[in-house]
């Protein structure tokens, strides 16, 4: 079989994470016989820098013309304090305009970001394993828009393709939707609720409630196995999309799609990092991008079998108990196999190839101190 696949990278951690996209994607076409064409093109920081645009023509027609493309988020913004700080800020504000831009013209319909535990992650969570281990939910919100006034405002015609792509996946999962607003103030006029209440005629097997934001948040910590599917604005579903997935470990170890537009769009919920003393962030956790190449085989490229064995092998170097730096105030003492994120590349690469062996140990010996 043959795809196309564009690689997006807007900065230093983008470069960082599209490393381990490739290794990742040429390891499952080697394995099971695909041909997959991966091509980069400027974008976000790196294309503002040399075209003096985030977005340029000869990308926007690439990301229409291939059958994915993976985006490499910019880190989250770094203190002030930091050296060159402004510059690294506009550089991420730059790849961020330049992703809600694309969406915006590939005329997307809803981002979706699942979030559950591997078994082995809900040691690392930070509240309680077995909450963590109960975290197995999906949050379906609109695109972000390219303004936060955009946002805010209420766009019945996106939240209605959010709505029915969440019941769309509720009836693939538990049948269960729940539709969060912001509680009474939603309730005049155009809402939330009145466009979820209106398609569930249509979506009748699928139970559906409402929750307020508060009360959402709240259940979601007390009692996560209740959620299936959750349907909600951009800024709440990202709120939301957050907490689930500190719950369930890391936002590290999270991928997101963003589907239903001319290319579907995939990326990394949040690349962790760390600040060095070189051009800035540098990506530690390449699994949440691991992740995103999951989604991407299944939903995008029809490759269900290879995005179970991309799935199975962040599922076993965890087991293994490796780990990146992000995760190392939380990994239990019999854990201690930390690795960079070239050592965590390597072992994910080698695992989608071979599977488990009986010399994973000696791989992961080989892994620790790599430098990124």
């Amino acid at each position: 079989m043959h795809k196309s696949i564009a690689l997006f990278a807007g900065d230093g951690a983008g470069r960082d994470q599209l490393r381990v996209v490739r290794c990742v994607l040429e390891a499952v076409a080697a394995r099971f016989g695909h041909q997959l064409s991966l091509i980069d093109a400027l974008f976000g920081a790196a294309a503002q820098a040399r075209r003096g645009h985030a977005l340029p023509e000869e990308t926007r027609l690439l990301a229409r013309d291939v059958d994915a493309l993976f985006i490499a988020f910019a880190c989250d913004a770094v203190p002030r304090s930091y050296p060159d700080a402004d510059a690294i800020n506009a550089r991420r504000a730059a790849t961020a305009r330049a992703t809600s831009h694309l969406a915006l013209d590939l005329d997307a319909g809803a981002t979706l970001r699942p979030v559950h535990a591997y078994p082995s992650s809900s040691d690392i969570a930070a509240l309680r394993p077995e909450l963590a281990r109960a975290v197995d939910l999906l949050v379906v919100h609109p695109p972000a828009a390219p303004s936060p006034q955009r946002d805010a405002l209420f766009d019945v015609e996106r939240a209605r393709r959010s709505a029915i792509t969440a019941f769309q996946m509720a009836q693939r999962r538990r049948r269960r939707l729940t539709c969060v607003d912001r509680g009474p103030s939603d309730s005049a006029g155009p809402s939330w609720r009145s466009v979820v209440d209106d398609l569930a005629r249509r979506f009748a097997d699928v139970r559906v409630d409402h929750l307020a934001f508060d009360d959402a948040g709240r259940r979601l910590l007390e009692h996560p196995r209740r959620f299936d599917v959750i349907v909600t604005s951009a800024l709440l579903g990202e709120l939301l999309g957050d907490q689930a997935a500190l719950l369930a470990g890391s936002l590290g170890l999270q991928g997101t799609a963003t589907v239903g537009g001319r290319t579907d769009l995939y990326a990394p919920t949040r690349a962790e990092t760390i600040l060095d003393d070189g051009d800035g962030p540098r990506v530690i956790n390449p699994v949440g991008s691991v992740a995103a190449v999951a989604l991407c085989l299944e939903h995008s490229l029809g490759m269900p079998d290879e995005a179970r064995a991309v799935s199975d092998a962040i599922q076993g170097v965890l087991a293994l108990g490796y780990y990146t730096a992000d995760l190392r105030f939380h990994v239990p003492r019999h854990q201690r196999g930390l690795v960079d994120t070239r050592g965590m590349r390597q072992l994910l690469c080698h695992y989608i190839t071979h599977g488990h062996s009986h010399d994973d140990a000696q791989r992961g010996e080989d892994a620790r101190g790599l430098s990124s």
